[in-house]
């Protein structure tokens, strides 16, 4: 006892000290007051070893993490002597059913991370006061705290896969964040805009037409504000043509959300009309002439969102896409440039995009060579380029990919279709 220090009749003094200063040979009955972190308390010795006499009550001083109304999350409780072993915390607020408890292992004796349970977050709304309560392994029971329920975004088609919550849209809508939302305000994002068609050719000089070149496919993070609400527009793909003319297609059109914007894709050149491909997300291939007539340009993509068409000379060019530049004039048929392989967990949010992939670029046109076949699709759901005297087919829907050209007529004024380019997407995704 330090000099001076006296004792009240009614007081009385304890060995003090950690674990450690324990006596090596203690006998049932001693006490003493154990002052380590997780005990701060009185103990004694009994047969079955030293226990507390009176445990330590925790003292919770904030909640970090939310509770959303709907969604699955953890929560971290702070504060004092919150123990080290298996505690238990428990969760009332209106719409909860009694006795909704968690148990969780503390990581310190300051801190706890706890799931929320699905009796909470399935039965509580936005804006429900939620009061948590703390039992340490010691059985001391905490003070309570409040955690009002946070609201969740909504628009598109919501999937929650690897701990992302993703948010699809495949048509112009609204991507809204209530006012109550108190989750990460990173967002992710993938802007596909729509891809263009390939070109028709209808000439007997062996002539073809370039193929329809993707949408411009776009990538990044920013921040979300809660009571926002977000417009999101998906382009919808060039339109699909019937014709007995040399046309070139048709150019997609652009996709956009928090005010970034993927550009439509380029369309296919065609050969009689002296068209180059025309410019976009990605690039229209280049239509060639016939045998020994000029070179035609691809057109360009946009720099960030896709490649160039390919270009148009002996043979015509394929379409530009996200992962590749069209094939251009090498002397064979030409094949559209690969679409990009979108990350496999953005894939896992929609059923759209061949194994993955978005914003291919269409096949160029079959000249009228040989009967000769057209160009390849490029992966992502770009369609084929046309074999001689042959319509191509559509692209497939919300990939942002372009359409091939129709082959080379042979035959002036007979008619042949140009199948329509692919809508795009847009995907947001954020961590809860």
């Amino acid at each position: 006892m330090a000099d001076g220090a006296k004792l009240n009749q009614q007081d009385m003094l304890f060995p003090t000290g950690g674990t450690a200063a324990r006596p090596a040979s203690p006998e049932i009955g001693m006490l003493r007051f154990n002052t380590d972190s997780g005990f701060d308390c009185l103990e004694n010795y009994t047969a079955a070893g030293w226990s507390k006499v009176a445990p330590p009550v925790p003292i919770l001083t904030s909640i970090t993490g939310s509770i959303y109304a709907g969604a699955t999350s953890s929560i971290t409780i702070n504060g004092s002597k919150i123990g080290t072993g298996s505690g238990t915390a428990t969760f009332t607020g209106t719409g909860i059913p009694v006795n909704t408890t968690a148990t969780a292992t503390p990581t310190s004796d300051s801190a706890v991370t706890v799931a929320v349970p699905a009796a909470v977050y399935n039965n509580v709304s936005a804006g429900t006061v939620v009061t948590v309560t703390w039992r340490n392994s010691d059985f001391g029971t905490s003070n309570g705290l409040t955690k009002t329920a946070s609201g969740l975004p909504t628009g598109g088609t919501i999937v929650s896969s690897g701990g992302y919550r993703y948010h699809t849209f495949t048509g112009s809508s609204n991507f809204v964040v209530p006012s109550t939302y108190a989750g990460p305000s990173t967002v992710e994002y993938l802007i596909v805009a729509g891809g263009g068609t390939g070109g028709n050719a209808n000439a007997n000089d062996g002539g073809a037409s370039g193929g329809g070149g993707a949408g411009g496919y776009r990538t990044g993070s920013t921040s979300m504000s809660a009571n926002t609400t977000y417009a999101v527009t998906v382009g919808a793909g060039g339109s699909g043509f019937t014709t007995s003319n040399s046309d070139a297609g048709n150019g997609g059109a652009d996709s956009s959300i928090f005010s970034i914007t993927s550009t439509g894709g380029g369309a296919g050149g065609a050969n009689a009309s002296a068209t180059t491909g025309r410019p976009g997300g990605s690039g229209g291939g280049g239509p060639n002439y016939g045998t020994g007539n000029p070179v035609s340009v691809g057109g360009s993509g946009t720099p960030g969102q896709g490649n160039p068409g390919g270009t148009g000379g002996d043979f015509p060019g394929a379409g530009g896409g996200a992962g590749a530049a069209g094939g251009g004039n090498v002397g064979s048929v030409n094949a559209g440039g690969a679409g990009s392989n979108a990350n496999s967990t953005w894939a896992s949010a929609t059923s759209t995009g061949a194994s993955g992939y978005y914003a291919g670029g269409g096949g160029a046109g079959g000249a009228n060579l040989s009967n000769q076949s057209g160009g390849a699709a490029g992966a992502g759901g770009a369609s084929a380029g046309a074999p001689w005297k042959a319509s191509s087919s559509a692209a497939t829907a919300n990939t942002g990919s372009g359409s091939g050209a129709s082959g080379a007529n042979g035959n002036a004024g007979a008619q042949f279709s140009v199948g329509g380019g692919g809508s795009g997407i847009v995907i947001v995704r954020y961590t809860l």
